[in-house]
């Protein structure tokens, strides 16, 4: 059945023939038409087959002026009967009894304009017409959109030069230059290249001071494929995102804000200035962390008053990054004094409680031990009373008294601290420093100034760890309700459920 569908056109891509001149006309095998006389005509087995056309101008006006979605929604169609027609023609050669007709003649499809293509450039026309396009259409963009990938390559291969690519080369194999190693000077600070996943973690949520000594910052340059991170949205306004640490996983690990010793905070103030100064777009941001740094550390009391400071250190350090306000000797002037006024106050209160609570440990463990010899001395007097008749004093001790001379005996005192029986916490041996364990391993709590600290420097409940939740406390939010042993706020200390009970 032959079948008139519009203006003829090949496949768009194939470089068309112009559309003001009449197409040629096919052969039958798809191969291009034969030149000659009018005798030259093909053998039998070889039909002719005429390509079919709209012979009528108007008809093929009418179909050149359809809007694009019509033109493509008619060439899908029409490819999906000649798809049919070709599956027909191929059972018919393979078997021709069975199927003795062939397929009918393939129609040509509508042509598309020079604005058609121009249309189909547009990634956002395709999509909305995906659902119209015929196979044909879509291979063509596919083509086109290769071949703009690969002339782009090619112009750009173009714009290098030699120097420019063993730079390439260099970037992408991550070529090592021994040029730019320098000779170690052990009396210098240690030198570091700061990862670029410092940079945006800093730009977007800040590092804590404690990430900048020199053990945790070799730990982040040799792990660096391995350390915990999080996708958080970049601050470039393009809308995408980027992975930066996660300092709160990160901090289990490297250890968080105050919980540096001086000359660790010492090692992390010089090497963050150093990352500061790399961040620095202009002089003054670098000389404004020089300053903040040096109005601490160059104090004479620093090192001796460094627990009563360290919290206004960062809170400057948090509020110059957050108000992006200036270093004025004045607010740190008043922020240091309020902090080592505030420090006195505590540390005085302090003392006065360690004071109390080692008469009370004391007044504690003699009433022990006097109830401990007075209940072995009175079970002691049962089995010897005066005035028993003859072998009285034998068949007590041996079978009647309730508890044996001599066995209940003084309970040792246990450390809250290393969890060692034969002293308390009060008498805690100074030079066991760090304390640790019977097991070896290092105490989780510190003694520091006579109070139980945790890892954030917070003081820890002692009433808590010997008795449980059910104490009743005074203190308010000073002090905090965890395991002096591991940290835990599940349970207390003498409950011994992290550690044993040593004899």
């Amino acid at each position: 059945m032959s079948q008139n569908t519009g203006d003829v056109a090949p496949p768009i891509g194939t470089h068309p023939p112009p559309q003001h001149q009449s197409d040629p006309p096919a052969s039958p095998t798809g191969n291009p038409p034969r030149n000659g006389t009018e005798g030259d005509i093909p053998g039998p087995d070889v039909p002719l087959r005429v390509r079919r056309t709209h012979v009528s101008e108007h008809a093929c006006n009418v179909l050149r002026k359809l809007a694009l979605p019509l033109k493509l929604s008619r060439n899908k169609k029409i490819e999906a009967e000649n798809l049919a027609r070709a599956d027909k023609t191929a059972d018919h050669e393979l078997d021709p009894v069975a199927h003795p007709d062939p397929g009918s003649p393939q129609a040509s499809v509508i042509s598309l304009t020079e604005e058609d293509e121009a249309q189909l450039r547009v990634p956002v026309i395709v999509q909305k017409l995906m659902d119209f396009m015929p196979n044909y259409v879509i291979a063509w963009l596919a083509a086109e959109d290769a071949q703009a990938k690969e002339n782009k390559r090619k112009h750009e291969e173009a714009l290098k030069d030699p120097l420019s690519a063993a730079e390439d080369k260099i970037a992408k194999r991550r070529c090592m230059q021994g040029s730019l190693l320098s000779a170690r000077d052990p009396l210098a600070p240690a030198s570091f290249s700061f990862p670029q996943i410092l940079f945006d973690t800093e730009n977007l949520v800040g590092l804590p001071l404690s990430f900048f000594t020199q053990k945790n910052l070799r730990y982040i340059i040799d792990e660096l494929a391995s350390l915990p991170t999080r996708k958080a949205n970049s601050c470039s306004g393009d809308g995408k995102s980027i992975y930066i640490l996660d300092i709160e996983k990160l901090s289990v690990k490297l250890g968080g804000e105050l919980s540096m010793d001086f000359g660790s905070y010492l090692q992390a103030a010089d090497q963050f200035y150093k990352f500061q100064l790399q961040r620095s777009a202009d002089q003054e941001w670098a000389e404004i962390w020089r300053a903040h740094f040096r109005f601490f550390d160059s104090r004479p009391e620093a090192a001796e008053l460094y627990l009563a400071w360290m919290h206004a250190e960062l809170k400057l350090r948090r509020d110059t990054r957050t108000y992006h306000q200036r270093y004025l000797v004045s607010d740190y002037e008043a922020a240091f004094n309020h902090s080592v006024a505030e420090h006195k106050q505590r540390t005085a209160a302090q003392a006065d409680s360690v004071l109390v609570y080692n008469k009370l440990s004391q007044m504690e463990e003699s009433i022990i031990s006097r109830i401990s010899k007075a209940s072995g001395s009175s079970f002691s007097g049962m089995s010897h009373r005066p005035g028993g008749p003859s072998g009285t004093s034998h068949s007590h001790q041996s079978s009647g008294s309730l508890f044996p001379n001599g066995s209940r005996s003084s309970v040792p005192p246990t450390c809250l601290l290393c969890a060692e029986t034969g002293h308390g916490l009060s008498t805690h041996p100074k030079e066991r420093t760090p304390a640790k364990f019977p097991d070896g391993k290092n105490a989780w709590a510190r003694l520091v100034d006579g109070r139980l600290v945790a890892h954030d420097n917070k003081e820890i409940c002692i009433g808590f760890n010997l008795r449980g939740a059910n104490s009743p406390c005074v203190h308010g939010a000073t002090r905090v309700h965890v395991c002096s042993f591991c940290g835990s706020k599940s349970h207390h200390a003498f409950s011994y459920t992290c550690r044993p009970r040593t004899q």
